[in-house]
């Protein structure tokens, strides 16, 4: 595991779909610049939305610091690849259209839930979560070397990058979780049915 050989030697992860506006490109460009002072390597899982994204993710140079492993079919599967990372990356671009939908995935809570610290878009709701939260660091995604920033810092900072994890992982439990989650809806259809009858 090159992670025994070198102290500086991060691994960070990206899964789901691959396209344009998720920002694949402007991470590997930010991996470029980052790997002039650490080891980094992005272990990405998913499926390529179409094939001229795929030959130009590809032609990237900070390409080769990617280790694609492709679509998992099992949802285990791309859990037990991404617990293995430093922290995730999550640079979707801003999108009028799909900020509300943005703000509403997933994938946030799931890699705050594996304990991982993020490297998350500056779209508003997230980027007041994260700090809320204290379990990341928020970068502009049009700006490799703003991703970079932010994956350098918290390469840099391993105390503070496992401080932020731990947070996230306490904050899904707390807040997010199903639990508390469907409590907040039982209790906010009961004062519903209260005003109503």
């Amino acid at each position: 595991d090159p992670k025994d050989k070198n102290e500086s030697y991060c691994r960070i992860v990206y899964t789901g779909s691959i396209t344009k506006t998720r920002g694949l490109v402007e991470i590997l460009r930010a991996l470029e610049i980052v790997n002039g002072k650490h080891q980094v390597e992005l272990l990405a899982t998913g499926i390529y939305q179409d094939v001229d994204f795929k030959n130009l993710v590809e032609s990237e140079s900070g390409y080769r610091f990617m280790r694609y492993i492709g679509y998992l079919p099992r949802y285990e599967e791309v859990v037990a690849e991404a617990v293995k990372a430093d922290m995730a990356v999550i640079c979707f671009h801003p999108d009028p259209n799909l900020d509300t939908a943005v703000e509403r995935s997933n994938k946030l809570f799931e890699y705050m839930a594996m304990g991982l610290p993020l490297v998350v878009s500056n779209i508003p709701e997230w980027a007041e979560m994260v700090k809320r939260h204290g379990c990341g660091v928020v970068v502009n995604p049009l700006d490799p070397d703003d991703i970079a920033r932010g994956i350098s810092y918290l390469i840099e900072h391993p105390e503070e990058r496992k401080a932020m994890g731990a947070r996230g992982r306490q904050a899904v439990k707390k807040y997010y979780s199903w639990e508390t989650e469907g409590k907040r809806l039982v209790e906010a259809y009961n004062k519903l049915l209260e005003v109503s009858s």
